[in-house]
């Protein structure tokens, strides 16, 4: 920081370059889940699939697979879980909520609720139960999904070493 500061290089934080920015679409995409508020400071809860999570200050890295993610803060568009939830098409956006809509989120808390991205806004509304489970089941692989472990593996393999073991005549990873 000081040697920047002695070349004359200003330096900005993520949360000045995009300070009055209203919303932003990490993610794209529409699901249908219960809604977990989960306010800043807070430690985040156990989320699953059917959770539609709604941060209020930043999302954690460690943030699990879940319906959609709605965070209150900006976040970083190439973070870890901007580009994992866009490979799983997992509406994940930035908006910049009032109080009174923070508070009209908080009275759906634990209920089920839809939410769409489609890169120019964000919405979450009221949904039932029908919807979250219609939705559930057809995300929910089909058939039955085993992966075999190989616990004789004892060290890290090139990605190299891998396709050359992994990688089946079809060109598809086994």
């Amino acid at each position: 920081k000081a040697a920047l500061d002695a070349a004359g290089i200003e330096v900005k934080t993520n949360l000045e370059i995009s300070q009055g920015l209203k919303f932003m679409a990490l993610s794209k995409g529409d699901a249908v889940g219960r809604l977990v508020v989960i306010d800043k400071g807070s430690a985040m809860p156990e989320l699953g699939r059917s959770d539609v999570a709604l941060f209020l200050g930043d999302v954690p890295p460690t943030a699990p697979p879940v319906a959609a993610i709605i965070t209150a803060q900006v976040q970083t568009y190439n973070s870890h879980l901007g580009i994992k939830y866009r490979q799983d098409k997992t509406p994940y956006f930035y908006k910049a909520f009032s109080d009174d809509d923070i508070a009209k989120l908080k009275q759906l808390s634990g209920k089920p609720v839809a939410v769409s991205c489609a890169g120019e806004d964000g919405t979450i509304k009221e949904a039932t139960q029908k919807q979250a489970d219609a939705y559930l089941k057809s995300v929910k692989p089909t058939g039955r999904v085993r992966l075999a472990p190989n616990l004789s593996e004892n060290k890290a393999r090139s990605y190299a070493e891998l396709a050359a073991t992994c990688v089946g005549k079809d060109g598809k990873w086994d």
